[in-house]
């Protein structure tokens, strides 16, 4: 359904690809928390219980003399930092809620500025800074080898005053007149501009990604 929505779409706005997504239309783009927690754990669970196959072998390798099988455990130490890293998304997302970014225009242009207001469903409470930054960059995908090269990036921090004058997190860049512009569409090779944001709060930290309609 969403894909002959996305189709329907491209075919009434030919020109304007930014009105393919409906969040990109609407200038109101939603964040990836929700997205990242919802990846995390099956690949979290996935990855430990095939490592888990090493806590069978291990004894039975180290019984012949073969201590070189003492680097199998490599396997589920990554294990446990990725289900750290689902634990953490899923806090991240039950405390801040899936953030939205209110654009102040639509779509934003190179050699223009990206200006707007972030809102998260639970307020900041106790952010001393804030990180913002702001990226272009083109993916290449080569069979089963893919690959990130940034092309062009900008960053700022924020105060806590800005946050409370703001009742959110306000964000004001200025984008380059000779940068590359977002591709409507995601082939073996597409530029995407995203924005990343961080927050230090008490617990667990506020992070985001935005992906934006820059054209």
């Amino acid at each position: 359904r969403k894909l002959t929505q996305h189709q329907k779409r491209e075919a009434e706005f030919p020109d304007e690809p930014w009105r393919w997504r409906e969040d990109w239309a609407s200038g109101r783009v939603v964040s990836n928390n929700r997205l990242a927690m919802l990846i995390a754990w099956p690949f979290a669970l996935f990855w430990n219980a095939i490592s888990s196959m090493i806590w069978f072998m291990l004894p039975r390798e180290l019984e012949k003399g073969n201590k070189v099988a003492l680097i199998g455990l490599i396997f589920p130490l990554i294990g446990l930092g990725l289900l750290i890293w689902a634990v953490r998304a899923t806090m991240r997302w039950r405390k801040f809620g899936v953030a939205t970014f209110d654009l102040t225009t639509v779509p934003v242009k190179l050699g223009g500025e990206l200006s707007g207001l972030i809102t998260t469903p639970a307020p900041l409470v106790g952010a001393r800074e804030v990180l913002l930054q702001l990226s272009c960059v083109r993916h290449e995908r080569h069979g089963e080898d893919s690959r990130d090269k940034l092309l062009w990036e900008d960053s700022k921090q924020l105060d806590a005053a800005a946050l409370i004058t703001a009742r959110g997190i306000p964000v004001y860049f200025w984008l380059p007149h000779e940068g590359v512009p977002a591709s409507p569409k995601q082939d073996s090779s597409y530029v995407k501009w995203q924005l990343y944001v961080k927050a230090a709060t008490g617990g667990v930290d506020f992070a985001a990604m935005f992906e934006l309609p820059v054209f």
